[in-house]
């Protein structure tokens, strides 16, 4: 009943590792009542443990799902349950859900595009796209962001924004970064060889595809099979990243490794809790600073003075800084007249294939000498 008390008991075959329960409650007699009992278990989840002196705190997600409502079979119950709990999880943790047949959709959906990551790793429907990171000095594009694209043979262009969080979710994320890595790493090859060889590519890696040996082996082995330096790449990581403290001290190994000497830009800066921890801990050589703080700077004084205080203890510390997200030519001005030395965005170049990065490589003066 809504207004009992709850209570426990687990059963030692699920075994040490077991993390989802099912609560079943009999004598609801409205929605009401079962959101009643979950706030109760999130309450008493939330509630610090004691663990060999050490305060600990769990977080609990549930999904909820009504009988007859939702379903009237045993199988179809339980899947729905665990739909709404995956939701919750999705927003934030320590939070219920209530189960709609949209869920259902989205789940077919999540599984269609898994499904379909598989086959496109094997199928070469994968594609990079380039961005130009360009100096605003004189115009030279200095690297390029290589930005993974999926064309599908039937649904066309797939944004990353609908596959990536998947990757991530199924663990897929660990194929795909690295072809995404052995990929750039050969184009790179290719532009060297035909004479394009003053600039870098820049690679997003998700927190996931960091672990111990595995990541350094990946990279070892696409700058080796390519004949490139460590100098040719450089891994954009979030400041997410550092909330395990694990994965930390994988990157921080890694400027000790006898295999390779990565260099590092710390993407999306400013947004996070973490950035000032990671320049302090890592030897973080560019960072770019998240295209939110661009975007309004015409109007908001507070993002230029965020904007201006970063560029300027960047270069206290040595380190690059590319604006991102410039899209005008005002937003150009500004972020110049503020220090900025790199920038990338709209206003220069979307992200283009290969073939189309290179005729920007050739004339890349004509932009910037507009505002010069």
């Amino acid at each position: 009943k809504a207004g009992d008390a709850l209570t426990f008991k687990l059963d030692p075959s699920m075994g040490a590792d077991q993390d989802e329960f099912t609560v079943i409650l009999s004598n609801i007699h409205k929605r009401h009542d079962s959101e009643v009992v979950a706030k109760k278990i999130i309450a008493s989840l939330s509630q610090p443990y004691l663990i060999d002196d050490t305060e600990v705190v769990v977080t609990g997600s549930i999904g909820i799902t009504l009988y007859p409502q939702d379903a009237d079979d045993q199988e179809t119950f339980v899947k729905n349950a665990d739909a709404a709990m995956y939701k919750a999880k999705a927003a934030g943790k320590n939070v219920y859900q209530f189960f709609t047949p949209e869920m259902n959709e989205e789940a077919l959906e999540a599984l269609a595009i898994e499904n379909g990551i598989r086959k496109a790793l094997t199928q070469n429907e994968f594609k990079l796209f380039y961005q130009p990171i360009v100096d605003i000095r004189d115009g030279r594009v200095i690297g390029a962001e290589a930005l993974i694209r999926w064309l599908h043979p039937e649904r066309g262009l797939i944004s990353p924004d609908n596959f990536i969080p998947v990757c991530e979710e199924t663990g897929v994320i660990n194929e795909v970064g690295e072809w995404v890595i052995s990929e750039a790493c050969r184009q790179l090859r290719v532009w060297q060889d035909n004479g394009f060889d003053d600039f870098y590519v820049a690679v997003n890696i998700s927190p996931q595809q960091i672990r111990e040996n595995i990541f350094e082996e990946i990279i070892h082995a696409a700058l080796e099979t390519y004949g490139l330096s460590s100098e040719s790449i450089v891994f954009e990581i979030t400041e997410s990243t550092f909330i395990d403290d694990n994965k930390g001290k994988v990157i921080e190994a890694l400027h000790n490794s006898d295999q390779v000497n990565p260099r590092f830009c710390l993407d999306d800066f400013g947004t996070g809790y973490s950035a000032l921890r990671a320049l302090k801990q890592l030897d973080i050589e560019i960072l770019k600073i998240d295209r939110s703080f661009i975007r309004d700077l015409h109007k908001s004084q507070d993002d230029v003075a965020m904007v201006t205080a970063i560029i300027s203890m960047s270069k206290a510390l040595n380190i690059k800084v590319i604006c991102e997200g410039v899209e005008s030519v005002s937003q150009l001005n500004l972020v110049r007249q503020m220090g900025a030395e790199y920038f990338q965005g709209y206003y220069f170049s979307k992200p283009v294939k290969a073939v189309d990065f290179e005729q920007l490589m050739l004339a890349p003066v004509q932009k910037i000498a507009v505002i010069s």
